[in-house]
């Protein structure tokens, strides 16, 4: 309940953000940096000239050249606290049924497979922004935080926007005796992380 509860607000104060990344895609504006304020939005048909440093991955041009980041047509996000949060064992279902991969329950998501799942999501809940949690023990940091109904799985979450991975969270194990035998699990020196481990020791 509290991760999703994590989600909810995760979702929440990231939407002004996506939404106005998605009207500046949609709307072929390059206005990203400078005075153009994301927590805005862009009206339709404005467009800035962005400065040199601007990263211009939502520009016009990139979008046309880069067929594997956005798929063609508008971004399409729901309302806040509306977009699908789906936990790993479900996400690599998805991939099973819907797409005939092949993958473990705990192995890792492939760049292709990402994309293929970002597809899915889409045809299903007509949106391009998701989560997916609960990601598997075996393929994250010795630091995140165990799932508590299940060992195999974490406190943990990934954000995408059309199969890309846009920002990724979790719950860090804060407990020393539980950080010492999550080392010794994944095979990680006491001594290259001593001082972090011990630091929870004070409090």
């Amino acid at each position: 309940e509290v991760l999703i509860s994590v989600f909810e607000k995760v979702s929440s104060s990231c939407g002004k953000l996506i939404s106005s990344i998605v009207r500046t895609y949609n709307n072929g504006s390059t206005a990203l940096a400078g005075n153009h304020n994301l927590l805005g939005s862009a009206e339709a048909g404005e467009a800035e000239t962005p400065p040199k440093n601007v990263d211009t991955a939502f520009t016009p041009a990139a979008k046309k050249n880069d067929g594997r980041l956005f798929l063609d047509g508008p971004i399409t996000v729901l309302p806040a606290g509306k977009n699908p949060r789906i936990h790993f064992k479900e996400a690599v279902r998805l991939l099973r049924t819907e797409a005939g991969i092949s993958i473990g329950e705990f192995d890792d998501l492939t760049t292709e497979m990402e994309l293929t799942l970002g597809r899915i999501i889409k045809e299903r809940y007509k949106t391009d922004f998701y989560v997916v949690y609960g990601y598997p023990a075996a393929i994250r940091p010795f630091y995140t935080m165990l799932d508590p109904t299940d060992g195999n799985y974490t406190n943990s979450y990934d954000l995408f926007l059309r199969g890309q991975e846009i920002s990724s969270g979790a719950q860090r194990v804060h407990d020393p005796a539980l950080l010492r035998h999550r080392l010794k699990v994944c095979n990680v020196s006491l001594d290259s992380v001593k001082d972090y481990v011990n630091s929870f020791s004070y409090g």
